[in-house]
């Protein structure tokens, strides 16, 4: 009888879709996140005039490169918290999640992971702002959205303001710093878009599940209750094992912390050639680089671990 019922169990956690994802993992994910150091604060050494840039431009511009930092490292500082906050509460939870009973300790994981999943979509905002800060896009920064950059209707003007800014800063023949730029853009515009399905035992848009999730508690029903409505869509709404929901939200989290890394990486090459120094060489700075490569390789082994 008590195999049956591990069978049983096993195929209950499979049916969530949980049955193979490591909570101690996502634990050593987010715990592996760490703060960009600041360029005014922690790293910057020395200004020299370069270019024929004038040392309060150079400042000036670093200076607002450090508020973007300031900015991430807020949202990380927060994100951290809601997510492990939640990976601890399921752990304690020793009762089985029921998508037809959510309890009131399911309440209160869904409220961080709703918390990180807010904080996440501030970050994809602080991206867009990064690429429009870096590239002198000029978008007017007080309603800039994310997908007013990451679209491919953008490409080709986005492609010719990236053009004028990469010659100020690399020396010709520049076509690879160029095609890497524009790969990187459609790659993250596909990446928001991707269809939310599973795909050979492999989650595919991660990003725009969790859009799905906010905008559904937004403006329409509580994604985290069951319900059988008429007005909705799809006449029921099932919720997903909160950590279903957390292990998504965590995967996005990591591919968008990529990104932002990517603008800082670029930002700070550009200072270099204006003549700043720093004590650390923050150009190869990027302490998620090994565990991001884990990932995506766990991942292509088994599709539902972290």
């Amino acid at each position: 009888m008590k195999e049956d019922d591990n069978i049983s169990k096993e195929e209950y956690l499979k049916s969530l879709k949980i049955d193979q994802i490591n909570s101690s993992k996502l634990r050593e994910y987010i715990k592996s996140i760490e703060s960009f150091p600041l360029y005014l604060n922690d790293v910057f050494k020395f200004v020299g005039e370069s270019n024929k840039k004038r040392v309060f431009e150079i400042m000036s511009r670093m200076n607002d490169g450090n508020t973007w930092i300031k900015k991430c490292n807020y949202l990380f500082e927060g994100i951290n918290r809601s997510f492990l906050v939640a990976a601890d509460l399921i752990d304690q939870n020793e009762n089985l999640f029921v998508p037809f009973r959510v309890t009131q300790e399911d309440r209160f994981v869904y409220y961080f992971i709703e918390n990180g999943i807010y904080r996440v979509f501030s970050l994809w905002d602080t991206l867009a702002h990064l690429y429009n800060f870096y590239y002198e896009l000029g978008f007017k920064t007080k309603r800039l959205h994310y997908s007013d950059i990451f679209n491919l209707t953008f490409r080709q003007t986005f492609m010719i303001k990236v053009k004028r800014k990469v010659n100020e800063i690399v020396a010709k023949p520049n076509d690879s710093v160029l095609q890497f730029i524009e790969q990187r853009f459609i790659q993250i515009c596909r990446y928001i878009n991707e269809k939310n399905e599973l795909v050979n035992g492999h989650w595919k848009g991660n990003h725009r599940y969790l859009r799905y999730i906010r905008n559904q508690f937004t403006h329409r029903d509580n994604p985290h209750d069951f319900s059988s409505l008429n007005y909705t869509q799809n006449g029921i709404i099932m919720p997903d094992a909160p950590l279903l929901e957390l292990k998504r939200a965590i995967d996005d989290y990591l591919v968008v912390y990529e990104y932002i890394y990517d603008v800082f990486k670029l930002i700070t090459t550009e200072l270099a050639k204006y003549g700043i120094w720093f004590d650390v060489d923050i150009k190869h700075y990027n302490p998620m680089k090994k565990l991001i490569d884990d990932m995506k390789q766990q991942n292509a082994n088994n599709p539902f671990s972290v």
